[in-house]
């Protein structure tokens, strides 16, 4: 559905109690829509959900708690064909995330996410929460603690995460193409996720002054460094690969320039294939250039 990320967050801002929104930020399109508003002209934004990072994962008690005070307040499950809440017996990785609609907003739901420990090492980690007695878990990300550094405030009561990390994290995230598929077409299309991702990293490359991608450097080895102390290097060395495999292949980068155009920060703006690619090279001249120099130095 088409919405404005600053109604968004807004209204979210509103829902949230406010203990549970100092400790959240969000992530992902609604973040990135709200950040390039002035240069997007305010246009919406085609998005169903957004990502709720929480600070405080460590304490799983206390979010089975706060997402009890949500249901008070009129929040609602988001009940998929796959929702089946588990048990204590239930494995952590086959229970169903929390995602919640909002008061008084259809269509649109919310996901939590969770911070990894510093150096996680696994790609995706499950950790169980306990709603009403129930089961559920909160997905943690090992590159997600990189949406964390230099948090922005949207002035609205919640703070969301910088652009330039999110570029980072998606780009380590995806360091081969893979074959998984979004659940759900965009655009007549069943996507791959690296695709979506990878898009969202080209889409904010160019909407981003290059003298601003020119900055990102240092802080990505800032936040390398905090987040994997042992890995930082070999990770930056590796931040390109997922943009070289792109540019390898012409129907993946294809679907990456369709799923920014029909659902990410594009629509409107009549970015062609061509154009979208052009941001590769912006990308590895301005910043991956140089964090592999930083990262290769002894």
């Amino acid at each position: 559905m088409k919405l404005k990320p600053r109604s968004i967050i807004a209204h979210l801002a509103a829902a949230l109690p406010r203990n549970l929104a100092k400790e959240s930020f969000v992530a992902g399109s609604v973040a990135a829509g709200f950040h390039f508003e002035a240069r997007l002209e305010r246009r919406e934004i085609r998005t169903k959900d957004a990502d709720i990072v929480v600070h405080t994962v460590g304490t799983h008690a206390d979010l089975g708690r706060r997402t009890e005070e949500l249901l008070a307040r009129g929040w609602r499950w988001n009940l998929s064909k796959k929702f089946s809440p588990g048990s204590a017996k239930t494995r952590a990785e086959d229970l169903p995330f929390i995602r919640l609609f909002p008061p008084a907003m259809k269509g649109f739901f919310i996901e939590f996410l969770g911070l990894p420990s510093i150096g996680q090492r696994r790609t995706k980690a499950h950790e169980r929460v306990v709603v009403h007695g129930t089961h559920y878990a909160i997905p943690i990300f090992r590159f997600a603690g990189l949406l964390s550094w230099d948090l922005l405030d949207t002035g609205l009561g919640l703070k969301y995460a910088d652009p330039a990390m999110m570029c980072l994290a998606n780009l380590l995230s995806h360091p081969k193409l893979g074959t998984i598929r979004m659940e759900t077409e965009i655009g007549g299309r069943l996507c791959l996720r690296s695709a979506k991702d990878l898009g969202r990293v080209l889409a904010i490359a160019r909407l981003t002054p290059r003298d601003e991608i020119r900055s990102w450097t240092d802080r990505w080895v800032e936040a390398l460094n905090y987040w994997f102390p042992r890995d930082w290097r070999r990770l930056g060395k590796s931040a390109s690969q997922g943009l070289d495999a792109l540019l390898r292949n012409h129907s993946a980068l294809l679907e990456a320039h369709h799923t920014a155009t029909h659902l990410g920060l594009l629509p409107g703006l009549r970015v062609t294939p061509e154009e979208f690619a052009e941001n590769v090279a912006v990308l590895k001249n301005d910043v991956l250039g140089p964090l592999l120099e930083r990262c290769g130095r002894a």
